[in-house]
């Protein structure tokens, strides 16, 4: 018996305790296991052992390993990492989680964008308002490569069809970088960037 309240595991079981430390439920833990099924809630999870909500879909966008030149100050589209959707319920939430090769020159971020306009708008960032992730390594060097990944949420409220796409960009007061996707100048380091979306279903 546990000296404090909480939830322990044990032997496999996840057990919850009172304040006076009797046992008030158990609950078998949840085995992730690959069947290679992406795009379907077969597989991965069994959405009914979630508490929180039900996973309905997952998405999988990636880019072609081509290499992709982003030279502006208004972010613009990682090619290959947007994707439409029609949400399964009118109360959906989308986990996104991107990864992105790049050069990330100078001062980079990435933005997540629904239906066109960024999710984000907080400002304090000289090198784009809503930028959710930002590098800087103080050069302007295009001969590097790093990979970041980028994690957010989206809540929606209908089946209306959505698109949701990742957008980078490198600027700053001292002008305009090239910002190179999935491989660096000199074009011999090759690679994939990729995007995963989970759609959830809320309790409410």
């Amino acid at each position: 018996m546990p000296d404090k309240p909480g939830i322990y595991l044990r032997g496999g079981i996840k057990t919850s305790f009172d304040d006076e430390g009797s046992e008030i439920g158990e609950r078998e833990l949840v085995v992730a296991t690959d069947t290679g099924e992406i795009g379907t809630q077969a597989g991965w999870i069994d959405p009914s052992k979630f508490s929180g909500g039900k996973v309905k879909n997952i998405y999988y966008a990636e880019t072609s390993p081509e290499r992709q030149d982003i030279y502006s100050q208004t972010p613009t589209v990682i090619t290959g990492l947007s994707l439409t959707i029609t949400p399964e319920t009118d109360r959906s939430s989308f986990i996104i989680v991107a990864s992105v090769n790049s050069t990330f020159t100078h001062v980079s971020s990435l933005l997540c964008y629904l239906n066109g306009t960024s999710i984000r708008n907080h400002t304090n960032n000289s090198n784009q308002a809503g930028a959710i992730t930002t590098i800087y390594d103080g050069t302007n060097i295009t001969s590097s490569m790093f990979s970041n990944t980028l994690q957010t949420k989206i809540d929606t409220s209908s089946h209306d069809e959505i698109i949701i796409d990742i957008r980078g960009t490198s600027s700053w007061s001292t002008g305009i970088y090239h910002m190179y996707i999935n491989d660096r100048d000199s074009n011999d380091m090759r690679s994939i960037s990729s995007m995963v979306i989970y759609e959830i279903e809320r309790d409410t």
